[in-house]
């Protein structure tokens, strides 16, 4: 019983002295602000005030800004929305994710899915304008989707010589864009010369997958 209390006893002193020898916290922070003040004389910069709370929310916002636009892009990939829509920035946007997390293979197909989509966009905003000229504006856009078409089947065409792509999978590719071109309404063909030269490179054999 004795040890126990000699050990509170030298517990008690320790705290005592701890209290007693511990600098006041007013005093801490006062001296804090006149040694920065100091510092930033001596050297010349300015250090700016920390906001914790502002990172905070700063923090908060970018997430849900991110987590926004993440679910956005899905959206409006999963649903294909028409390039008229608000979301279909989006819709690309997560057609390029999408595109960088696929296997060579896998590539060929996404690039054949979107020169189709792109096609299926200018025959949208074509058909709104059947009763009345279209608009200058609306036709640049179906020109930059056709030029979209054309830019997928070149890139489609190009991954297709990928020795990790079967020489079926580049088949595949032709017969469906051909079929796609094919099924357009006459007042959405494309350009002879471009479907010249998407059937002339898809009866090119390429040399890695030989004959």
């Amino acid at each position: 019983m004795n040890f126990i209390k000699e050990q509170l006893a030298i517990w008690r002193l320790k705290m005592n002295l701890r209290a007693y020898t511990r600098p006041d916290r007013a005093f801490l922070r006062s001296a804090r602000v006149r040694f920065v003040a100091l510092a930033q004389q001596r050297a010349g910069v300015t250090a700016r005030a920390k906001h914790p709370r502002a990172w905070k929310y700063a923090t908060i916002a970018i997430v849900a800004v991110l987590a926004s636009t993440s679910g956005a892009a899905v959206f409006a990939d999963a649903t294909n929305v028409p390039a008229t829509h608000p979301l279909y920035g989006f819709k690309r946007m997560s057609e390029q994710v999408r595109m960088g997390l696929s296997t060579p293979a896998q590539q060929v197909e996404l690039h054949k899915i979107f020169a189709q989509r792109r096609l299926e966009e200018a025959s949208e905003i074509e058909a709104d304008h059947d009763d009345h000229p279209i608009a200058p504006q609306s036709q640049l856009q179906v020109n930059g989707l056709d030029k979209d078409f054309q830019n997928e089947t070149e890139v489609g065409l190009d991954k297709a010589q990928d020795p990790q792509v079967r020489a079926q999978a580049r088949l595949q590719f032709c017969n469906d864009i051909l079929t796609t071109i094919a099924h357009l309404p006459p007042a959405n063909q494309l350009p002879v010369a471009v479907v010249s030269h998407i059937k002339t490179r898809c009866a090119q054999t390429p040399k890695s997958q030989g004959n």
